[in-house]
């Protein structure tokens, strides 16, 4: 009789709330063809998705996942503008209560991969980590960090094609939601300057290098691209050189032709060969 194959996508996930889901119970490791190495294999990943990601592009990261490590469980943790911008912070926890429980669950001992997309995925990770460590005094046992597109700066530009990524192509749409957001953030600009505060993407870069939240023994992989227009490339390099300097184990893969989020999509072998790099030296 053959073997069953392991699922893959993202469609037989379970949806937990509008913005979290979670693969099903995966196969026993007997029944599954597991990637051959000498690590064991992930028993979670935790994928906080970019900033208005539609379901189809972020089903290319769990297909590459479930066939990678068919054992794993995969949480992915989407966000949207309204969450990102009109949310507060209690609607934001109370939205990820679901990976926030998983997470307290699990034993202390597990193996968990955590991959964030971007600035909007990065300060979701924060949040889940910056909780975990509030309720339970102790950090989020993490084995491996993968940061894709981030972290960047809040320049007005790149936040403009942030959040207007997802505007329909209609011209008309286009241009109310352009000056919706350049409106909206000229006030953010406004009052970061008035009270001589750092933005929010600034928190999440200083956050991402905070010991007591990740780990400097807690291996990281930096995956950025050349040509994104989002996230520049020596911004990303810049948080490389001062994760550096606090400890941490960093590799990067910097790809020469790619924009913002697309580098598995161009480079898949490359791609999943650095993530597999970064799990074998975890």
């Amino acid at each position: 009789m053959a073997q069953p194959k392991p699922s893959t996508g993202f469609s037989d996930f379970i949806k937990l709330n509008s913005t979290v889901l979670i693969s099903p119970q995966p196969n026993e490791p007997s029944t599954v063809t597991v990637t051959t190495s000498s690590k064991p294999p992930p028993d979670v990943i935790l994928i906080t998705s970019w900033l208005n990601a539609q379901p189809r592009h972020i089903a290319k990261y769990t297909t590459c996942y479930t066939k990678l490590y068919p054992t794993a469980r995969i949480i992915v943790v989407t966000t949207d503008t309204v969450n990102m911008l009109f949310h507060s912070k209690t609607a934001n926890l109370k939205r990820l209560t679901p990976v926030l429980e998983f997470l307290y669950g699990i034993p202390p001992d597990a193996r968990i991969l955590l991959h964030s997309f971007s600035n909007g995925g990065a300060a979701t990770l924060c949040t889940i980590v910056a909780t975990y460590l509030e309720k339970t005094a102790k950090p989020l046992p993490m084995t491996a960090l993968v940061l894709d597109s981030s972290p960047g700066r809040a320049t007005y530009e790149a936040s403009i094609r942030a959040f207007t990524v997802s505007i329909p192509k209609n011209i008309l749409l286009r241009f109310l939601g352009m000056a919706f957001f350049r409106i909206v953030f000229g006030f953010y600009v406004f009052y970061f300057w008035v009270f001589g505060k750092g933005t929010p993407v600034d928190l999440i870069r200083a956050m991402l290098n905070k010991t007591e939240l990740f780990d400097t023994k807690t291996p990281r992989l930096y995956v950025y691209g050349w040509k994104d227009v989002m996230v520049q490339w020596k911004d990303v390099e810049e948080h490389v050189a001062d994760a550096r300097s606090k400890g941490y184990v960093v590799d990067s893969e910097r790809f020469e032709d790619t924009g913002h989020v697309s580098h598995l999509v161009a480079h898949e072998e490359e791609y999943i060969g650095a993530v597999q790099r970064l799990w074998n030296s975890a």
